[in-house]
Formats: C-alpha cells, structure tokens, sequence
C-alpha cells in the first residue's frame, strides 16, 4: 500500500467537505456519483469517513470517495478530486482501491469535458462504456 494513502479522520471532515464542494462545483471535477449540495456532500463525507470508504493523499491534497457494491462486485468512484491537478495523485488513489479490490470492476461518471479526468482515466488505461 502507498504510505502517502491515508483514511481520513472525523476531524478532517471540514477540510475535506471544503474541498469537493469547491472542486465538485467546476466541470473539471464534477462527478456524478457526489452531489453539489453542501448539506449532501457533509452527510456523505461523514458516512464514508465512517465507513472508511474514502481515501486522502497526504493532507487532503487529493479525495476520492467509492461505493462498494459486492452482488455486483463493482465500485462507483467519486472523484478523485485533486487540488492541483495533478495525475499521480489520482493514479495513486485509484490503484489503491484497485489494491483493496482487485477483483471489482470501478465505476467512474464525470463531465465529459473534463480533461483532467480524461488524462486520468488515459493514464489507467481505462475503457468507455457509456454515459
């Protein structure tokens, strides 16, 4: 596992929150498995800090949230949101989960605009299935 990887704590919560609402907001970073609500976004963030289905890179520099579905044996990502757009962290937070779950098929819906997570989903290889 990458040390740079952490599950975020309770107390984190503000930051995190702070960062996909702002993030989320732009095409760039939408994803369509988290909402642009900012009393949503605090309910889910806290329900996945709790269920430990959410994952940081280092001090909240990169977020990305996910939904196990186990009959399905697939994961619907949010995000990764990264903060200065940089790949890598978002490579690294994929394969993380891909490490927790290497059986799963990941699930990912953004705006097709986007080029950062066209980039991303080009560095991992990724195929397109619809929208």
């Amino acid at each position: 596992m990458n040390s740079n990887i952490i599950i975020p704590k309770k107390y984190q919560h503000d930051s995190i929150i702070e960062t996909i609402y702002e993030l989320n907001a732009s095409h760039q970073f939408y994803s369509g498995y988290m909402s642009k609500s900012l009393q949503s976004i605090t309910r889910d963030i806290l329900e996945c800090i709790t269920n430990q289905s959410i994952l940081c890179y280092e001090d909240c520099q990169g977020i990305l949230t996910y939904y196990v579905n186990e009959m399905t044996k697939t994961i619907d990502i949010a995000g990764p949101f990264v903060k200065d757009y940089d790949i890598k962290k978002g490579v690294t937070l994929i394969q993380h989960v891909f490490a927790l779950y290497p059986d799963y098929q990941l699930n990912f819906f953004f705006d097709r605009k986007s080029e950062y997570y066209l980039s991303l989903m080009n560095a991992l290889n990724a195929s397109f299935q619809g929208d």
